[in-house]
């Protein structure tokens, strides 16, 4: 049986996952966007990457896989790194919505990093 805690990390990172694809399908519907073409593309390469990475991993955690553990750190690791920079970006605008949620989204990534390793025994509790 899965425990409790890997079913909620799971499907918070396969909505997750599902989330940052609708965002971006959202954001590029309006034909105005600062960065150039080749900065956006770059830019999306990294984000569909990011939620391929959530969306399987999140899947391979549901169904008890062994590289779950993986495929999660790798997600979380690219969603903090990635809500970092969205909270500057909006911050910098002032829209403090949006910069709070991708802060919620930083914290929660660090956290479920962290429960990950531990489950690993690769930290120690403190």
């Amino acid at each position: 049986m899965i425990p409790l805690k890997n079913k909620i990390v799971g499907w918070y990172t396969v909505i997750l996952g599902i989330s940052i694809i609708l965002l971006w399908t959202f954001i590029l519907k309006p034909a105005t966007q600062e960065e150039g073409r080749m900065e956006m593309g770059f830019h999306l390469m990294s984000e569909f990457l990011m939620a391929c990475f959530c969306i399987v991993g999140g899947v391979k955690l549901l169904l008890n896989k062994k590289v779950s553990s993986l495929l999660i750190m790798l997600a979380h690791g690219m969603i903090i790194y990635s809500t970092a920079n969205a909270a500057g970006y909006y911050g910098e605008r002032e829209i403090w919505p949006m910069t709070i949620m991708f802060l919620f989204l930083f914290s929660f990534s660090i956290l479920i990093i962290s429960m990950t390793l531990r489950a690993q025994k690769q930290i120690p509790k403190s």
